[in-house]
């Protein structure tokens, strides 16, 4: 293999259990030349424990210029074989830049076996790549990286970047390279004198960074970016970036509504916090009623998927159908669900009957009178009318 022509050869980068089949190596990166001729071997694993008719085929990028043999075979459980790819590259091409070509390894499914089930056919692919330099002046960059732990970095360990410069353009450049370190926010809270470097055409370079935090006690858990700058008189510097993790993504329930009554559907508020300084997307909660053997008797549909911000909460409504359920006090199961990652906890509730209400209009009773008031009542009106008449005979016969 040409050591001039080959430029990076990434290895298989998937667990080789993961999948039923593994391709390896996973990428191959070649600098364009007219009419380029080359060829490499991949080995195709069977990891499932089942036999298998694999079927190989290039698709995308230079496809058409890809030789594969053998195109088909059958493998035995746990069985590797070997795989050549040949090429030969047009002698002009302005696909400039990266052209990706994929190598699948693919099985067949046998027709008689696809009736009276379901199934999917497993597939896997190695990357060829060949760089084209572009017509003028031009340069890229990777960054790798990995995810690190909160308490790593809280201790004061660094967290490593390793920086590939590639020449992708038509003439030998000067390089100017900045690289920094940024929060959720943006915010650069890490940065790195620039280097200086020259690069040939199609040469690459690695340049390695170890990262301190400068108050490490001060560092949250979420997702940070690394940011690589390539300044090399072009139109304009090219900029590659990176996310990595550090720590975990976590949401917590934190506290539940104490109190719900039986024979309903009854309302549990639910507070869950996020101690995650990246907002946290498609988080969802289930509850789960449990006896005292902590066997699930209820539980409720799933609430709807919310995005947390940085250090949030909310509280989220879930609904428990406790028709036939006992009053008692229960242990109440929140389950937050987010990014393929489940936290819960147990909370207290009480499920009690719902007391009775007051009527809300009364209707005032009907009051009956006493007769001897209405007798004595009478009498009064009785008396007032004969003095009135007195008075009015006096009167006249004194005119």
């Amino acid at each position: 293999m040409d050591s001039k022509i080959v430029v990076f050869i990434a290895f298989l980068l998937i667990s080789p259990g993961f999948f039923g089949l593994a391709v390896g190596p996973a990428r191959v990166e070649w600098i364009y030349r007219p009419g380029l001729e080359g060829s490499f071997t991949l080995t195709v694993t069977e990891n499932s424990g089942k036999e298998a008719d694999i079927v190989m085929y290039a698709e995308n990028g230079f496809s058409e210029n890809v030789t594969i043999s053998p195109t088909n075979f059958h493998l035995n459980p746990f069985e590797t074989r070997y795989v050549t790819y040949s090429f030969k590259l047009p002698e002009s091409s302005e696909s400039y830049g990266r052209n990706e070509t994929l190598i699948v390894a693919r099985e067949v499914i046998d027709r008689r076996a696809r009736s009276g089930q379901v199934g999917a056919a497993v597939a896997i692919g190695h990357q060829f790549w060949v760089h084209i330099p572009f017509p003028y002046r031009f340069a890229s960059a990777t960054i790798s990286t990995e995810n690190v732990a909160l308490d790593v970095v809280k201790s004061g360990n660094p967290v490593f970047f390793d920086v590939r410069s590639t020449n992708l353009g038509s003439e030998d450049l000067n390089v100017t390279l900045f690289f920094d370190v940024r929060n959720a926010q943006g915010r650069a809270i890490g940065s790195f004198p620039s280097r200086n470097f020259s690069l040939a055409k199609g040469q690459s370079k690695v340049d390695e960074f170890d990262w301190m935090a400068e108050n490490p006690s001060q560092i949250s858990g979420g997702v940070y970016t690394a940011k690589a700058t390539l300044e090399f008189g072009g139109d304009k510097p090219f900029e590659a970036t990176q996310d990595f993790k550090i720590g975990e993504i976590r949401v917590e329930p934190t506290k539940i509504s104490p109190t719900g009554y039986v024979e309903e559907i009854t309302k549990v508020e639910t507070q869950i916090d996020s101690l995650w300084g990246s907002p946290i997307p498609n988080v969802w909660v289930q509850g789960f009623l449990l006896d005292k053997t902590g066997t699930a008797i209820r539980n409720t549909v799933p609430s709807q998927s919310v995005e947390m911000t940085p250090w949030g909460n909310r509280t989220m409504d879930l609904f428990l159908d406790t028709h036939s359920v006992p009053p008692d006090t229960y242990d109440f199961n929140v389950v937050v669900h987010m990014e393929e990652k489940i936290i819960s906890k147990a909370f207290p509730l009480e499920l009690k009957t719902r007391p009775a209400t007051e009527p809300v209009n009364a209707e005032e009773p009907e009051t009956e009178l006493d007769p001897n008031v209405l007798m004595i009542s009478g009498g009064v009106i009785l008396l007032l009318l004969l003095v009135v008449a007195a008075l009015g005979y006096l009167v006249l016969k004194k005119k």
